[in-house]
């Protein structure tokens, strides 16, 4: 598990993959909505991306560790583990899920309603667990697979909640 102090020193190489994500998101034709999910949020990297872009959304920030989303500025924080969402079906218009479905054991997408936006981004390193989840994936288009060859490589995929 990364710990506050740590995870607060990637702002610059997060916003790196962000920057790219959303071209690319854009580009396809999908849309963030008005009601996102960020999963495994910490300290709020992509609620502040987002902030200093003036985006009209909404994010539920989601963290297991309460110190890190307790820094965070979203006005809707949720402590929960990733592996457990506390949400009802179709609840989201997009999830972002960024450099942590590797520390997860099951990643679901039935709080994100049809037709959603899904962020799927690991690290290169964990290019196994990132093609077994693409692999797996139930009631999901994939659209788009690329990598962000940034200060740390990474592998991302856009899909689409069928």
């Amino acid at each position: 598990m990364f710990f506050s102090e740590v995870y607060e020193s990637w702002r610059e190489i997060q916003y790196e993959k962000y920057e790219e994500i959303l071209k690319r998101i854009e580009a396809n034709g999908l849309s963030l909505g008005k009601f996102v999910l960020d999963l495994g949020s910490a300290s709020g990297f992509l609620y502040d991306f987002l902030a200093e872009r003036a985006a009209e959304v909404e994010i539920v920030a989601l963290d297991v560790d309460k110190k890190s989303l307790m820094k965070n500025s979203s006005d809707h924080r949720v402590i929960a583990d990733g592996d457990n969402l506390p949400f009802k079906k179709s609840v989201f218009d997009s999830l972002f899920c960024v450099d942590v479905a590797h520390l997860l054991d099951y990643l679901e997408f039935d709080c994100i309603k049809k037709e959603g936006t899904i962020v799927l981004a690991l690290p290169a390193r964990h290019k196994n667990v990132f093609e077994e989840i693409l692999k797996n994936k139930r009631n999901c288009e994939l659209v788009e697979k690329f990598v962000v060859n940034g200060r740390e490589k990474e592998l991302v995929a856009l899909l689409k909640k069928l």
